[in-house]
């Protein structure tokens, strides 16, 4: 009898996707961040709240396979930032740079 064994493949999960974007983020930014995804087109809304009052929100669009469009908004300064990348490690680094930024002027502030 001869038995069958399933090859490891490389790419996604059989019947299922990854979504390299969220593997990329540090756990502090997942953590401090509330996410909303669309499955198929693996578009993002993170928004961070202080209690029920929303601070900021990164809305990431995949417009093709080689493009990430990002826009940043930040609800305490009125500050936009907007940049596209070309693939999820990029998008990630650019958005923890911005995260980083942020934080930095918002521990600054209370100092």
């Amino acid at each position: 009898m001869r038995r069958k064994y399933k090859r490891k493949q490389i790419g996604a999960p059989s019947g299922g996707r990854v979504h390299w974007l969220l593997m990329f983020l540090s756990k502090d930014f997942t953590r401090t961040y509330r996410l909303h995804f669309d499955y198929e087109y693996h578009n993002y809304h993170f928004t961070r709240y202080e209690g029920r009052t929303a601070c900021d929100e990164y809305i990431v669009i995949r417009t093709s396979r080689d493009c990430f469009r990002v826009m940043y908004f930040n609800f305490d300064t009125l500050y936009f930032e907007y940049f596209s990348e070309e693939t999820a490690r990029e998008c990630a680094d650019h958005i923890e740079e911005v995260y980083e930024r942020i934080k930095q002027a918002e521990n600054a502030g209370r100092n």
